[in-house]
């Protein structure tokens, strides 16, 4: 793609670290590992070399900082700037935003 003068978008969703819910109905491709996965898709979209990454929604599976954070240190391996949205996943039972916003700002 070197010397492509067009704008590349990559997107990104339903990444779910944290899952245990391997070959589930909620994602029949997903892995034991949600983190090994995005790993490769990172290597991949980087390969790709877009302009931008977008992730849409759904960075952990229960909204738990751990999940979070350990989301964000795989996302850190794009070489392209990147924004995350929020997602259903990303808010806690009790509407409780905190360590998404601690996370992704």
């Amino acid at each position: 793609m070197v010397g492509d003068d067009r704008f590349r978008i990559a997107v990104l969703s339903d990444i779910h670290v944290g899952s245990t819910r391997a070959g589930g109905w909620h994602n029949r491709f997903l892995r034991d590992d949600p983190e090994e996965t995005l790993a490769e898709v990172v290597e991949s979209v980087n390969r790709l070399e877009p302009h931008l990454v977008l992730v849409l929604g759904d960075l952990s599976d229960t909204a738990a900082a751990a999940e979070l954070e350990r989301c964000r240190s795989v996302l850190e391996g794009l070489y392209a700037p990147w924004l995350v949205c929020q997602g259903n996943h990303n808010v806690t039972d009790d509407d409780d935003t905190s360590a998404f916003e601690a996370t992704f700002g």
